[in-house]
């Protein structure tokens, strides 16, 4: 498990687009959560639904990208 300071310097790293990107994303699912009465969406809800899929997609964007311009 990364540390929050590991964290801060990894998101730091992004480019802006992926930044802005990952903003907005951490945005909408705060903004899911504070409907938890009405939605039953918790925290943990949230990260265990999307935190797979969004690190699965970038995983995958990082082989494909490393592929087009990796020297063989």
């Amino acid at each position: 498990m990364q540390h929050e300071e590991e964290s801060v310097e990894l998101v730091k790293q992004l480019k802006p687009p992926e930044a802005a990107l990952l903003n907005w994303a951490a945005g909408l699912m705060a903004d899911v959560v504070e409907e938890e009465d009405s939605n039953k969406k918790t925290a943990g809800n949230i990260a265990m639904d999307y935190a797979p899929n969004m690190t699965q997609v970038y995983f995958h964007y990082f082989l494909a990208y490393e592929s087009c311009f990796s020297l063989q």
